[in-house]
Parts: C-alpha cells; sequence; structure tokens
C-alpha cells in the first residue's frame, strides 16, 4: 500500500500539481486521472491471473 501511495503521490507531482495548485479542469482531470488508475488496476489484475494461471499449471504438473 505505502508503495501505490508513493506512486501517486510522484505521479501528481509530475504532472505539475501540489496540494497549492489550482486546476482549471478539475473535473475533467479527476476524469482522466481516474480513468488511467482504472486501467493500471485491470492492467494488474490481468498480470495476476496470468501469475496465478502459470502456477495452477505448475500445480497440475506436481500433482501428475
Amino acid at each position: 500500500m505505502t508503495e501505490r501511495l508513493l506512486s501517486l503521490l510522484i505521479e501528481f507531482d509530475e504532472m505539475g500539481f501540489a496540494p497549492t495548485t489550482v486546476c482549471e479542469d478539475s473535473e475533467g482531470f479527476a476524469v482522466r486521472w481516474k480513468e488511467r488508475l482504472i486501467k493500471q488496476l485491470i492492467e494488474e489484475i490481468e498480470e495476476l491471473e496470468a501469475e496465478n494461471a502459470t502456477l495452477r499449471d505448475k500445480l497440475e504438473k506436481v500433482r501428475d
């Protein structure tokens, strides 16, 4: 969790925002940011599913 939070803070900083920065299109920014986060989560879930499938295959081979 700490790594994920740090990653988000770094991304936020790289976009040029600080807690006192005013964003002209905050709603649009929030939508784009949320879409990007959702995309990242989907990619991470897909990676975990692939890893699970690999581990499941290895387990089946060991059982046989």
